[in-house]
């Protein structure tokens, strides 16, 4: 008996360390599942659909969906009065349901979790318009009760409304038409359109579904001003499926994906064109065509870069050069076509059209009336605002200036002549990162703030539907914090470590009332609030912030292995300044990095220089250079600065992973082999193919040059040491060129390595690519065996 109890101890060992390992996964999974399902807390912001009386005027109502734990409320909130409470009666609605469509045995109705889609509401009477049972509905409890109506389309941004109402503009077989809303007629306005030179189409459709018809209506209703985008010339990456849905044996393309590498001699462009709705005739824009960038995803007119004067007899555009060194605004006369130049902003790096692609769309107002625009530059080395003369070019004068940047207009009260924006870096005790939101006077400039302190104040605008025109019953109904008058807000003020809140305030600041205060929900007990940091850069000067994630249950007597998380690259910036939902990315990475922690790791997320944010300097560090991008120089001295404080962080054993193509997390093992052990590479994709649809295009040669040189991970292989696991999709939206070009350098190289091949995965990885990811960490920064074909779950519905 004796002789046995060392190995029953040891196998008791195993065991529980197992049984240890298995729960951590699940706790990791449970933060996993929160990104998808919204469960794992509840009412962490508040998304406003503000809506209009009968009457057609503004009601200073808007309803949102309160998350509760048996399911969801829908509630109405009335600005004026201070009020909140249910929209409508859920109980009566089920039972006019039932009674009106008996159920059958698949379909339920729950008045405490009622689920309809396409949502539309109006107060004064109360109308409620949605899809339910397979069906449209019309519930008007104050009238003729619950109607099936013909099925209404949802809100589709392929139809472009005339501004009186009369025409509908579309899209058919490549080519742009116009449908009579009183007769039904269609009529062609172009015949020559094809899958390589669309009308009215974005250089992202192949990739986004259901994009905007990119065009604009003439204030007259007569003409529309819209693009033709080529692509005829282009070069195309094959997204191939390796292992078809049919069960065939044989690969198939699936998509050709245009896409230009620097110093490719054609690249995706819109002709701008100008066509009479009435006579079919199309006035070119006597203009090269513009090229199609990332800048102006989803699309041209989407994002507001062409505009009528208000008489109907000019157009505006903005014209974005090769590299965007300079970006031009020019005006055009409808009949003729001829252009002339209004003014050109130019810089030695790139001009760019806002701070934060992720979070908000181009950063400047067209003021149509007085034919004026507001203009975001970064010329003074922060993003400010500028009022220009359209008929002149001139600058008639600066309305924001400091060592800070307006990151966004959240409204534009031409009447009034104010702006609603949020601004950052204007309190040197907080964090730079942190928005506040301010009222400024277009011709003055006097800032009155609105909503400040030490905290992230978050205001929804999806401006992605900006750009909707028609929709249910001629009502658009879409998220945005701000009403329409621009008379209340609803923000959400929170900070990576505190409990958001989400409040209603007057445009004098005055709080109105608390609409949620987040419920933690399903959070474990023993759960560790990520730590805001401040650290200092490689250069010994520079402030550095970021984020410390710890595991629940946290000892400061035990070791964890670190692991350098962070997605935020040039284009924007992704480590949460607000908690949950609040985070980047809808709280996608908040939520990544607390799954990483649950795992046993100590969670870093750093913004080195070369990443927005932060003003011009800091993101000009390192231009032209993707190796200094997020620099991981940088992030290296936080992380040491950052053991010195907590000699729990392990830096024998740090790894470091991404989560987006536009990573250098792979460079971390070939630069850094004595600092980092262990990267998983999450769809390699090197800086220099991608860069001609960027803001930046780093390897482009210049006028009469020599194209320069950019380095590249496939070229320098020869210094890996640690352990690297590679993941990609093979079929995502840019190809899988880049991982098989660095398999086959580190193959020659004889260099070992893993890897994850998806077949006919796109750009968002798998559960089970993430799975992978937990286990190569865990194997390989813990020394410890991870549960074998752990299944992360996520349920929608939870």
């Amino acid at each position: 008996m004796n002789a046995k109890t060392p190995t029953s101890h040891a196998a008791t060992m195993v065991n529980t360390e197992a049984n240890d390992v298995l729960a951590r996964y699940r706790q990791a999974n449970d933060f996993f599942d929160g990104i998808i399902s919204k469960r794992l807390v509840l009412n962490d912001t508040v998304r406003p659909y503000w809506i209009k009386g009968a009457d057609g005027e503004n009601s200073h109502c808007f309803w949102y969906v309160r998350d509760t734990h048996k399911g969801k409320q829908y509630r109405l909130v009335n600005a004026k009065t201070g009020t909140n409470e249910s929209a409508f009666d859920h109980q009566a609605l089920v039972d006019a349901l039932t009674d009106t469509a008996p159920l059958n045995a698949e379909q339920t109705l729950d008045p405490e979790n009622l689920t309809l889609g396409e949502l539309s509401i109006n107060v004064n009477p109360l109308q409620l318009r949605f899809h339910a049972l397979d069906k449209q509905w019309l519930w008007e409890p104050e009238g003729n009760g619950l109607q099936s109506i013909e099925s209404v389309e949802a809100p589709h941004n392929e139809e472009l409304l005339s501004p009186d109402g009369t025409k509908v503009a579309f899209q058919r077989d490549h080519n742009l038409w116009v449908r009579d809303c009183a007769t039904g007629e269609e009529k062609a306005l172009t015949n020559d359109g094809t899958a390589n030179n669309s009308y009215a189409e974005s250089w992202m459709s192949c990739y986004l579904p259901n994009t905007p018809l990119e065009a604009v209506w003439s204030p007259d209703s007569k003409h529309l001003f819209t693009v033709q985008l080529k692509t005829t010339e282009t070069q195309v990456i094959p997204l191939v499926q390796y292992a078809p849905a049919d069960g065939s044996l044989r690969p198939t393309t699936s998509q050709q994906w245009p896409w230009s590498f620097p110093g490719d001699a054609e690249y995706p462009t819109y002709r701008l064109l100008i066509i009479d709705s009435e006579t079919s005739d199309c006035q070119p824009v006597n203009h090269p065509p513009v090229m199609a960038t990332v800048v102006v995803m989803p699309g041209y007119f989407s994002n507001l870069l062409g505009w009528w004067s208000p008489d109907s007899q000019r157009v505006f555009f903005v014209d974005i050069s090769r590299g965007s060194k300079s970006i031009s605004i020019m005006q055009c006369d409808r009949k003729s076509g001829a252009t002339k130049l209004v003014f050109e902003e130019t810089s030695n790096t790139d001009v760019r059209l806002q701070d934060n692609i992720n979070d908000e769309g181009p950063v400047f107002i067209p003021l149509p009336d007085s034919n004026e625009l507001i203009w975001y530059s970064e010329r003074t080395g922060w993003g400010h605002l500028y009022l220009y003369d359209l008929d002149t070019g001139q600058l008639k004068n600066i309305i924001t200036e400091g060592e800070w940047q307006v990151t966004n207009i959240l409204h534009c009260d031409i009447k009034r002549r104010e702006l609603i924006v949020h601004t950052s870096g204007r309190d040197p005790e907080i964090s730079p990162y942190y928005r506040d939101i301010c009222k400024i006077n277009i011709d003055t400039g006097k800032l009155t703030a609105l909503k400040t302190g030490n905290y992230d104040h978050r205001v929804h605008i999806d401006y992605m539907d900006v750009s909707k025109t028609c929709s249910v019953n001629g009502d658009t109904q879409t998220v945005n914090g701000v009403s329409p008058e621009g008379h209340y807000l609803a923000t959400t003020y929170s900070r990576a470590d505190t409990v958001p809140v989400t409040v209603l305030i007057d445009s004098e600041g005055n709080e109105i009332l608390t609409l949620e205060t987040m419920d933690t929900f399903k959070l474990p007990g023993d759960w560790v609030w990520p730590e805001p940091v401040k650290l200092k850069s490689a250069d010994g000067e520079t402030d550095l912030f970021g984020l410390v994630y710890r595991p629940p249950g946290f000892s400061p007597d035990k070791q964890y292995p670190v692991l350098d998380y962070s997605a935020s690259q040039r284009r924007s910036n992704a480590t949460s300044q607000g908690s949950f939902n609040n985070g980047a990315l809808q709280g996608e990475n908040y939520l990544i990095a607390a799954s990483y922690a649950a795992l046993g790791f100590i969670v870093v997320s750093i913004d080195g220089r070369g990443t927005t944010g932060r003003g011009k300097a800091f993101l000009d560090h390192g231009y032209s250079d993707p190796v200094k991008e997020n620099d991981l120089t940088d992030r290296i001295a936080g992380i040491q600065q950052l053991a010195k404080r907590y000699p729990y962080m392990d830096l024998e054993n740090v790894g470091v992973t991404n989560y987006d193509i536009e990573s250098n997390a792979v460079y971390a093992l070939l630069d850094h082999p004595d600092f980092y052990k262990v990267c998983v590479d999450f769809l390699v994709h090197e800086k220099g193919s991608v860069s001609l649809h960027n803001e930046v295009i780093l390897d482009e040669p210049p006028e009469g040059g020599e194209r320069s040189k950019i380095r590249y991970a496939k070229d320098d292989v020869s210094s890996l040491k640690g352990k690297l696991l590679l993941i990609d999709g093979m079929q995502n939206n840019i190809g899988m060129h880049d991982t098989a070009q660095l398999m086959d350098a580190l193959i020659k190289a004889n260099k070992d390595f893993d890897l994850v091949l998806e077949p006919n995965q796109n750009h968002n990885m798998s559960l089970y690519a993430f799975r992978k990811c937990w286990d190569y960490l865990v194997t390989h920064l813990q020394g410890i065996s991870p549960p074998r074909e752990y299944q992360i779950t996520i349920d929608v519905f939870k």
